[in-house]
């Protein structure tokens, strides 16, 4: 999962939960993330999860874009507390571990059978210092 925070612009203090990826950032409404903002273009950054796991930036045609270092880039690769700035509009972005679902009950179904076992042994273990 990926966190993107505004921090500067029409939608400043404003937070997003990324899931889906392709993310589309800019003014189209075919954007994932629609900014309003000065400078922002209608199609403007793409972020792709790489199969190697980690996460792309990529500026779209003739747009620009700058890193938190104020270097313009047309390709980056986001790191954990990453800002980039398109136009008018800071954005910073959060990586998370992904937070998975659905093994709450195989972690229960799993502890009652070690816990059953324990109690067969332990039982075991009394017939036979009986």
């Amino acid at each position: 999962m990926l966190l993107c925070k505004i921090l500067s612009g029409e939608m400043a203090d404003s937070q997003l939960e990324v899931r889906h990826f392709p993310f589309l950032i800019g003014r189209s409404s075919e954007s994932e993330l629609i900014l309003r903002d000065q400078g922002v273009w209608d199609q403007h950054l793409r972020i792709d999860l790489i199969p190697e796991g980690y996460l792309h930036c990529q500026v779209i045609g003739q747009a620009i874009a700058m890193d938190d270092k104020g270097q313009s880039f047309q390709n980056i690769r986001l790191n954990n507390g990453q800002k980039i700035s398109i136009g008018e509009t800071t954005l910073q972005f959060w990586i998370s571990t992904p937070i998975r679902k659905g093994n709450r009950i195989k972690e229960l179904i799993s502890s009652g059978i070690i816990t059953f076992m324990t109690l067969i042994q332990l039982f075991l273990v009394y017939l036979l210092l009986r």
